[in-house]
């Protein structure tokens, strides 16, 4: 049986290996963040769409790309002086 909390599906291993295809398609929805997958109560995996992954992952990379520029102009700029 699953537990639904806020943006998260908590599942336990049998569970979500009997369950799959609807976790993946919830998830594919967007109504879920992410399925954690526990047993015996302990979080052991956690599943998110990969589209989510990519995203955070093209967001960290920008992120990245302007602190360098913006540490080259830095740079660039006590040079001047």
């Amino acid at each position: 049986m699953a537990d639904y909390s806020e943006r998260f599906i908590y599942a336990t291993t049998h569970d979500f290996k009997s369950n799959i295809a609807k976790y993946l398609r919830l998830l594919e929805k967007g109504a879920y963040d992410a399925v954690f997958i526990k047993r015996y109560d302990k979080k052991i995996a956690f599943v998110v769409p990969f589209e989510k992954r990519v995203n955070e992952a093209k967001a960290e990379l920008k992120s990245r790309q302007k602190l360098t520029e913006q540490k080259r102009r830095d740079e660039q700029g006590q040079d001047v002086f």
